[in-house]
């Protein structure tokens, strides 16, 4: 396995912190709204709310701070997720959700998404009977 540099190492760790993440999620909705030349007015505290928080606004699963030293990504990461995707990072246009529902809800948007849901649900439901 290749051998990490130490402030990767550090940078891993900041991010496993409450005020790190909010950090760390800030700094990417600010490039983000900076590149689509959208407004961002999220606060650092606007996130270390959310985290306190613990859980995703979509599903109610716990976020899982871990960074992920297998794969790019963790699935059960926080992710800022705008409403609007034509609006900006904004208190009201945003959501703390898993990684994995911001993945999905980016590329085929809500309704596609919860049509899932609802049949996943069934399906499952219609076995266990």
């Amino acid at each position: 396995m290749k051998e990490l540099k130490w402030d990767t190492h550090v940078k891993r760790a900041r991010k496993e912190t409450l005020p790190g993440r909010a950090v760390y999620l800030l700094s990417g909705c600010r490039k983000r709204a900076k590149s689509k030349k959208l407004d961002c007015l999220l606060t650092k505290e606007w996130f270390e709310e959310k985290l306190k928080n613990g859980k995703c606004e979509l599903s109610g699963i716990k976020f899982d701070l871990n960074t992920s030293r297998t794969s790019r990504s963790n699935p059960f990461a926080p992710s800022p997720d705008r409403i609007d995707i034509t609006k900006g990072y904004t208190p009201e246009n945003t959501r703390l959700v898993l990684n994995l529902i911001n993945a999905a809800l980016s590329d085929w948007g809500e309704v596609p998404f919860f049509k899932v849901i609802e049949a996943f649900n069934a399906h499952n439901t219609q076995d266990t009977k």
